[in-house]
């Protein structure tokens, strides 16, 4: 194997299979010597006679691909050029795709409400001041980090003190919609000391869109999402309990859900040993 030869290794992802078992949509990553960077984009594949896959987007970087229950739409995760991944919506059948949300450091993992109204997500929620939320501070200029804690590292990413993962929920855009060139930016519906997304210098919704809700606060990580089969509560993985730093154990949080369009109010909150 020669290294011109890097680009042929393709990693493809796992598939989503639309609700009518007609097909499936694969993420196809690949490093990409032109780019400096890995790229992909997603391929539908027939599930009935011969696969004949098809191009369905052409983003630097697109992955995740997730069908919304009702088939309708799909939801993926798009990065760009040094731009950290972004959940966009685009019609089952191809189309330009939406964008839905603009986290400063980007969404890591997203699920569908099963009445495919609105997708809930994580993303880490950098501190005011911190990882490119002032235009121009560099990291070598930001304030030293203070720790208290003894797992602040063991968890294969790094400091996690100043940038906790949290969960949002946005209601799911409408590909087939007119844009609306001129509209006032959406401006986050956040809960508490923190902003949702588009900090000063960071990246921003389209004209339009319509901003998330922030469902989780306080000095606490976030793992997994999952809707229970009626929509109206979702359930994360969180260590919530007193001496959480001297062990291992988890509690599952179950947050009750008000019906789509119902207003910005904070959910009720439930831990379950």
């Amino acid at each position: 194997m020669k290294a011109s030869d890097l680009p042929l290794l393709k990693s493809v992802s796992d598939p989503t299979i639309h609700p009518e078992r007609g097909r499936a949509v694969v993420s196809v990553i690949r490093p990409e010597f032109s780019a400096d960077d890995y790229v992909g984009q997603l391929w539908t594949v027939s599930l009935q006679g011969k696969p004949q896959p098809r191009l369905l987007t052409r983003g630097h970087r697109d992955s995740a691909p997730r069908f919304s229950p009702d088939g309708r739409l799909l939801a993926f995760l798009r990065s760009g050029p040094g731009a950290p991944a972004q959940l966009h919506v685009v019609a089952a059948t191809g189309g330009g795709p939406v964008q839905a949300t603009a986290e400063v450091l980007g969404v890591t993992d997203f699920r569908w409400r099963p009445d495919s109204a609105a997708l809930a997500y994580i993303a880490r929620v950098p501190e005011p001041g911190r990882l490119g939320t002032v235009p121009g501070l560099a990291a070598e200029a930001e304030p030293p980090r203070i720790i208290t804690t003894l797992h602040y590292r063991a968890n294969a990413i790094g400091y996690t003190t100043d940038r906790r993962a949290h969960v949002f929920l946005v209601p799911a855009p409408d590909p087939g919609a007119d844009p609306v060139p001129g509209a006032v930016p959406a401006t986050p519906e956040s809960t508490e000391d923190a902003p949702t997304l588009a900090a000063p210098g960071g990246p921003a919704l389209p004209p339009g869109a319509v901003a998330p809700r922030r469902l989780t606060t306080g000095d606490f990580e976030h793992e997994g999402i999952a809707f229970s089969p009626d929509g109206m509560a979702l359930l994360t993985i969180s260590a919530r309990h007193p001496g959480r730093d001297e062990d291992l154990r988890s509690e599952l949080l179950v947050i009750t859900l008000d019906p789509v369009g119902a207003g910005p109010e904070l959910p009720a909150r439930t831990v379950l040993s």
